[in-house]
């Protein structure tokens, strides 16, 4: 068995032959009906939180190896929240799994009516690599809890966490049931040649729209997690110094490289000026004057996407007013502020995923939802304000994918709050009840009781019948 397992994580071996391999063997266990239980289901969870607890310290330092990433901002977010999110699907799946009953017109009394929830099968788990362990655990759980088996493929740029999953998963579970394969492009473009029961994909949109290219192919249920230009919206009611570390955090944490990072904000005219000042002060207590040497500041994960934020600063460079520095040796990039770049310019026409934050006024909400509404669909919107009605405005308003007001990034951390996106960034989402939704067919069953057979429906009709099914439908 130890040799399959080797085998099956090594994406230099791996053929398309042992895909299919793989895949067959998952589909032949699901069909054993062993992971339908609610017994095994919770086991399996269980399981899962012990090799998170066993191997803490191997995945802050690995993720620390790929990212740079303080340990604190490791273990809030690809630890402590994985531990939060398990034991709460724990404390809920029995309810979850039971059958909904649906409520019936009196025509179809001496019946049983409800809904079941079932597994689909064979899933495929395809995870980024900004936070390489949240990102392919969590659905896992989620898989787990429906009652389908798993193989994962984690990204091949974070090398150091994504081998850390396969050799825990390869530990920890059978690859009939768990499978992690490892590599790039080629074994996600093979792995796509063949047929999922349920398939979820987080990243970027141009590869999301390939994933769901092919899953239309075998009318695959699919997840799509993706990106976006998510703002943070500020008016004059806001408490802004009551505000500011949640700006930072939202816009900074991860180097910014983050689904759900703050990409710019907008922010009333009249509070611009001293919101920048405040912004500038409390950025060199978080990380210094010299954020390079600071412990709590990451690094950007590779050369690739290094050069593409250093591209998209130099466009707008001299609309910078704080920040601004670049160490290619060190993948270093400063939190860099820029002023009102012209909206046609590229950093406000992709998602930035990296520390650079564009600051933008407006005067009258036209502005918001005319900047907001031209730029790739938001996965968060972030609203800052104490005016009810300003806030009810941008709600109703703006489709994004989730909301937070006076706070950032929060309704990731709290479990069994519904994450996901809309239009371009997302299809689908999952956490909580809902994930376990996403994660299960919904099967409608109509039970009738022989006892009693209904012939109203049948011909010949009858204005007898007529006037029954008239008082029955009531």
């Amino acid at each position: 068995m130890q040799s399959e397992k080797t085998l099956i994580t090594n994406s230099n071996k791996i053929t398309k032959d042992q895909i299919k391999s793989i895949i067959k063997n998952q589909n032949n266990y699901f069909s054993s009906g062993n992971t339908k239980t609610y017994e095994f289901r919770i086991s399996q969870l269980k399981i899962i939180k012990e090799m998170l607890i066993n191997n803490q310290d191997e995945i802050i330092k690995m993720i620390q190896l790929d990212l740079k990433r303080p340990t604190f901002e490791i273990y809030t977010a690809d630890y402590m929240v994985l531990i939060k999110e398990i034991n709460y699907i724990i404390k809920n799946l029995k309810k979850w799994m039971k059958n909904k009953k649906i409520k019936k017109p009196l025509l179809f009394f001496k019946s049983t009516t409800y809904v079941e929830s079932l597994p689909y099968g064979v899933s495929l788990l395809v995870s980024p690599w900004n936070y390489p362990i949240n990102l392919i655990i969590k659905p896992l759980l989620y898989n787990i809890a429906a009652g389908n088996t798993a193989i994962l493929k984690p990204s091949e740029i974070s090398v150091n966490s994504s081998k850390l999953m396969a050799d825990m998963i390869s530990k920890y579970f059978d690859p009939k049931y768990i499978a992690v394969i490892l590599g790039g492009p080629d074994i996600a473009q093979e792995l796509l040649k063949n047929k999922f029961d349920f398939i979820m994909y987080t990243g970027s949109t141009n590869i999301g729209k390939i994933y769901s290219e092919n899953a239309a192919k075998n009318f695959t249920p699919i997840i799509l997690e993706m990106g976006g230009k998510s703002p943070a919206v500020i008016d004059k009611s806001a408490k802004l110094d009551k505000i500011i570390n949640q700006i930072i955090l939202g816009s900074f944490f991860n180097c910014a490289q983050t689904c759900i990072a703050i990409d710019y904000i907008l922010i009333n005219k009249d509070i611009k000026s001293i919101f920048i000042s405040k912004l500038i002060a409390k950025l060199e207590i978080a990380y210094s004057k010299n954020p390079q040497t600071s412990k709590d500041y990451g690094r950007i994960i590779n050369l690739h996407h290094y050069n593409r934020i250093k591209n998209l600063y130099d466009e707008v460079s001299a609309n910078k007013i704080h920040g601004g520095t670049f160490d290619q040796n060190d993948l270093y990039i400063s939190p860099t502020i820029i002023d009102e770049p012209d909206l046609s310019s590229q950093i406000m026409k992709e998602e930035i995923f990296g520390p650079l934050l564009p600051i933008l006024s407006f005067s009258d909400d036209k502005e918001i939802y005319d900047i907001i509404n031209n730029n790739p669909d938001p996965l968060a919107l972030y609203i800052f304000s104490e005016d009810k009605k300003f806030i009810n405005s941008l709600k109703e308003n703006i489709q994004c994918g989730d909301i937070n007001i006076n706070d950032v990034l929060q309704h990731v951390a709290i479990p069994g709050m519904k994450f996901g996106g809309v239009k371009s960034s997302g299809l689908g989402g999952y956490g909580g009840q809902f994930g376990f939704d996403q994660f299960s067919h919904k099967r409608s069953v109509f039970h009738r009781s022989t006892l009693f057979i209904n012939n109203l429906a049948q011909p010949p009709y009858t204005t007898i019948k007529e006037r029954l099914l008239k008082l029955f439908y009531r």
